[in-house]
């Protein structure tokens, strides 16, 4: 039976994932003709001096995402863009996301590929938030708890609290990055994994909620001028 949980997060995920696919456009023979796709391979990986394996948390993952994210904004050259680039793959949670994407008319990689790479375009309003170092970013991301989606992943979100944009200091704007459990292996398939799982991203969204007056996160500066 689905939880109220359960369906949020389908309906949240769905659609998300359904956005980006259709802003980029469907017909891959044009819009991805000239790209080179690549095939994500859940393993672990070290990024930013943080090992991203069956131990790393949510929040570990979350932050390599957005350290990879503001220099994926800031890359000064095609090739800074594309190490950035290749760290977010590595970031990526293939089942999770053509399983959300199955009716779509894409690959596994090219799906992959739509979602990740509108992954900096997303956030880029707010890349500057993103300066910050690990342990400051274990203080002031926070994880909700996990749970068993309706595929039967485990996920859950990180939620990273930003200034409101539009200057209202009792209102707040919440980057949502979801995530979920992934086996390890090529295309994260069971069988070479030894069981082990790792925390790997699915897609980003934005929530705007009020927020009591004393709110329990603290808010990262705003330091872009609109």
């Amino acid at each position: 039976m689905l939880t109220n949980s359960n369906r949020r997060w389908r309906w949240a995920l769905a659609e998300a994932l359904g956005l980006a696919v259709l802003a980029a456009g469907c017909e891959r023979n044009v819009r991805l003709a000239d790209k080179t796709v690549p095939t994500v391979t859940v393993r672990p990986v070290t990024h930013y001096g943080v090992a991203l394996d069956e131990d790393a948390t949510p929040e570990d993952v979350a932050y390599v995402l957005l350290r990879a994210l503001r220099d994926d904004v800031n890359a000064a050259s095609d090739e800074d863009r594309r190490r950035a680039l290749d760290v977010q793959f590595d970031l990526a949670a293939p089942n999770a996301i053509t399983s959300a994407l199955r009716h779509q008319r894409l690959t596994r990689d090219e799906a992959i590929y739509q979602v990740v790479t509108h992954w900096a375009p997303i956030v880029a309003y707010y890349v500057d938030n993103f300066d910050f170092d690990l342990a400051t970013a274990r203080q002031q991301l926070a994880a909700t708890p996990s749970h068993v989606g309706t595929d039967g992943q485990t996920v859950c979100a990180v939620v990273v609290p930003l200034a409101d944009p539009g200057g209202d200091e009792r209102a707040a704007v919440f980057l949502e990055i979801m995530l979920a459990r992934e086996k390890a292996g090529d295309r994260g398939a069971a069988g070479s994994s030894n069981g082990k799982e790792f925390w790997r991203v699915v897609q980003l969204q934005f929530e705007t909620r009020r927020r009591p007056p004393q709110a329990a996160l603290p808010l990262l500066p705003h330091s872009l001028t609109p």
